[in-house]
């Protein structure tokens, strides 16, 4: 009896199977069609198959060594422009992938130089900078401490006021004669 209850449920098994294999050969044959509706219209088709209809009735020699050397070496060509197209698109991304990362190795080389170039010249210009700098303070504190710095500033202040004071009187006179 185990026998016979193994027996039955293998056919089950094996129908499930063949049921499972044909919905999917139906799904991908639909999903197949769907595209080729998309590149040649159903009546194209139609137009093209009946063409090759005719063809193999008028000669069918020349039809049948045709088909099986579109079966027999469509598959193997196929499977090249497939591996053909794949190399293409990965070495075209490798290529974009490898050249930006050239291309940023290739910038930082170009700053980095440019700094060991930069770097020194800002250090040697912002210390010429400094010293000019710090030598006009010192020499605006010498002419200070020397006095001339007033004197000119003095007299600076005369020739202002002796411009301003051309139609006063009083005081503004007297301190600009005072100064001559």
């Amino acid at each position: 009896m185990a026998v016979n209850s193994t027996s039955t449920k293998q056919p089950s098994i094996l129908s499930t199977i063949l049921l499972r294999l044909q919905a999917m050969l139906a799904a991908i044959t639909s999903t197949l069609i769907s595209l080729l509706d998309q590149i040649i219209p159903s009546c194209r088709r139609e137009e093209i198959t009946s063409r090759a209809y005719a063809f193999s009735r008028s000669r069918p020699l020349l039809a049948s060594f045709l088909a099986s050397q579109l079966v027999f070496c469509g598959v193997p060509l196929s499977l090249l422009f497939l591996h053909v197209a794949s190399v293409l698109f990965f070495s075209f991304a490798t290529a974009i992938v490898i050249g930006s990362i050239c291309a940023l190795l290739f910038t930082a080389v170009c700053v980095g130089l440019a700094l060991l170039v930069l770097i020194p010249i800002l250090m040697v210009t912002s210390f010429v900078g400094l010293t000019v700098w710090f030598w006009a303070l010192l020499g605006w504190y010498i002419l200070g401490w020397t006095g001339l710095l007033e004197q000119r500033h003095i007299s600076k202040m005369g020739v202002e006021k002796r411009e301003k004071s051309d139609g006063e009187t009083g005081a503004v006179k007297e301190i600009t004669r005072k100064m001559d």
